[in-house]
C-alpha cells in the first residue's frame, strides 16, 4: 500500500504480474510489511473479474469485502461535489514562489524570511498586507489552526472583488513589503520562463481561488495519514496551495457546516478517503 521502499524519495509502489494468456480478472494481494516474500500467493484476494472494473474511472483494486462496501455507499449516498450546498471545493493559493510569500511570524511587524540556500532573514513588515497560512501540518481534526506562518498578501480584498494593489499603492501603504518584493523583482519576474515579466510582476502564480480565501470555508489536509477538516468560521485563514484544499458552503443553517465537518471527520468517509 503505502509504506516507503526508499529512504530518501517518496514512492508509491506496484508490482504487477503477466500471464501469456487472456484472463478474467485481476488477482490483488497487499503485502503486509516490507517483505514481498512474506506474501501467501495461495490465501490472495480473489480475481476481481474486469467486468467490475470501471471502463473509465480509475480501477480501485481491494479487497472484496471493502470494494462491496464502496460500491454500496456509493450507490446509496451523494457525493460531496454534487451538494447543492457545496457550490466549490477549491484548492489553496498557488504563488509559484512560496520561499518569498511565505514568511514566519516572531512578534506584531516582525518576520523571518528563509531563502534558498541561506540563512533566514529577520525583517519588518506591515501587519496589515500578512494573511495566517495553513498547510497540512497545523491543519487538525475539528480545531481551529495554529500556526506562525503567514502569507504577504498584495491584494485589496475589501470589496466585492478581489484585486491585485498597484506599485503606487503598495509603495505608500506597505512600504517595508514593498522593498521587500523588490529586493526579490528580479526572480518573481522570472518564474514560468518570464511569464510574470510585465507591471504585476507581484502577483501570485495563480488567481484563481484568492476570492474564496475570506469566506466561512472547511479545510482539508492533503498529504496526510488520515482525513483531517476543520471550519474557518472567522474567514481569517489561506491555505497553502495543495497542502490544504477548501470547502465552500452555501447554507443558510449555522449548524450545517459542523455537521458536515463532523461526517467528514468520521471513520467511514476516512476509510473512503484513505
Amino acid at each position: 500500500k503505502d509504506f516507503p521502499v526508499f529512504d530518501e524519495a517518496m514512492t508509491y509502489t506496484a508490482l504487477q504480474f503477466y500471464r501469456g494468456r487472456p484472463c478474467a480478472g485481476i488477482k490483488c494481494a497487499f503485502v503486509p510489511g516490507k517483505e514481498v516474500g512474506t506474501i501467501n500467493w495461495a490465501n490472495a484476494a480473489a480475481d476481481i473479474p474486469y467486468d467490475l472494473l470501471p471502463k473509465e474511472d480509475a480501477w480501485v483494486l481491494l479487497p472484496e469485502r471493502e470494494r462491496v462496501f464502496l460500491d454500496r455507499l456509493r450507490s446509496n449516498n451523494t457525493s460531496l461535489g454534487k451538494l447543492a450546498s457545496v457550490p466549490s471545493i477549491f484548492q489553496g493559493i498557488i504563488t509559484s514562489a512560496d520561499h518569498i510569500y511565505h514568511l514566519e511570524r516572531l512578534k506584531p511587524g516582525r518576520y523571518r524570511h528563509f531563502p534558498k540556500k541561506k540563512l533566514p532573514v529577520e525583517l519588518e513588515l506591515e501587519d496589515e498586507i500578512m494573511r495566517p497560512l495553513v498547510s497540512g501540518e497545523q491543519a487538525k481534526r475539528y480545531q481551529v489552526p495554529a500556526t506562525e506562518m503567514f502569507l504577504l498578501f498584495p491584494y485589496d480584498d475589501s470589496g466585492k472583488r478581489v484585486r491585485l494593489y498597484s506599485e503606487s499603492e503598495m509603495e505608500s501603504k506597505f512600504p517595508h513589503s514593498w522593498q521587500y518584493l523588490r529586493t526579490h523583482e528580479r526572480e518573481l519576474r522570472r518564474r514560468e520562463n518570464s511569464a510574470f515579466d510585465d507591471d504585476q510582476w507581484f502577483r501570485f502564480g495563480r488567481n484563481q481561488n484568492i476570492d474564496k480565501q475570506k469566506q466561512p470555508k472547511l479545510g482539508v489536509a492533503q498529504t496526510v495519514p488520515e482525513l483531517r477538516v476543520f471550519y474557518d468560521e472567522q474567514c481569517k485563514y489561506c491555505f497553502n496551495n495543495v497542502r490544504v484544499n477548501g470547502i465552500l458552503i452555501d447554507s443558510g443553517n449555522m449548524d450545517y457546516p459542523y455537521a458536515l465537518m463532523g461526517i467528514l471527520n468520521s471513520r467511514v468517509v476516512d476509510f473512503v478517503f484513505r
